[in-house]
């Protein structure tokens, strides 16, 4: 990675007006946390938009502990990983969590 990319990217990160403290266990880091429309299908092929609470993430700062199902603190809450996904560059994970 270009060094101006990782200061860039770490600044972004570390900005606590516009990130939000994020945990799992004892690994803590800040991210970014969005409300993102998700389509869904039912069994009958319908399709329809919902809301899905969105934390992006640097790539790795939560460690092994993040996986579905983990119990993440969100800006003190609890919130349960729903989805993990990688960004197309692979810096900045993208974490669905309920509620």
């Amino acid at each position: 990675m270009h060094p101006t990319v990782a200061a860039d990217l770490e600044g972004a990160f570390e900005d606590p007006f516009a990130t939000v403290a994020v945990s799992i266990g004892a690994v803590s880091t800040r991210g970014f946390e969005n409300l993102a429309d998700q389509t869904v299908s039912d069994e009958y092929g319908e399709s329809g938009q919902k809301k899905v609470r969105v934390i992006s993430i640097r790539t790795g700062t939560l460690g092994a502990g993040l996986v579905e199902e983990a119990t993440m603190v969100v800006e003190g809450v609890n919130r349960q990983v729903r989805e993990i996904a990688l960004a197309d560059d692979g810096l900045v994970q993208h974490v669905v969590v309920a509620g």
